[in-house]
């Protein structure tokens, strides 16, 4: 009887070891592609501004350009920023979260100019 015992809690402590991993994996899987996607739009943010700025460089040296472009990546940046801040960002990481709105506010007033 001791043994069958034995043999109940081994069984009983392997399937709630291999519950705990499952859960483990879903959730750094969930944490990691979240992650990823705030990650991604913070590199089309980076890569939209740096867009931008050669756009209003080459708009300084050509008379007649087509300031469509420079419209339209300034509406991209707008909904990578809205779209930063829609994420769960501002819960989990306060620190970035507080950087980013200092870049919205930078942001803003290279708008202006």
């Amino acid at each position: 009887m001791k043994l069958q015992k034995r043999i109940i809690f081994a069984t009983i402590i392997g399937v709630l070891a291999i519950l705990m991993l499952l859960l483990f994996e879903n959730f750094t899987k969930s944490y990691f592609l979240k992650n990823n996607k705030v990650l991604n739009a913070f590199h089309h943010l980076e890569t939209q501004e740096v867009l931008l700025d050669y756009e209003i460089l080459e708009s300084t040296f050509f008379l007649y350009k087509n300031f469509d472009s420079i419209t339209n990546t300034q509406k991209d940046i707008e909904k990578a920023l809205e779209y930063i801040q829609n994420t769960p960002i501002k819960k989990e990481h306060k620190d970035v979260y507080k950087k980013f709105l200092d870049y919205k506010k930078q942001y803003t007033i290279k708008l202006r100019l």
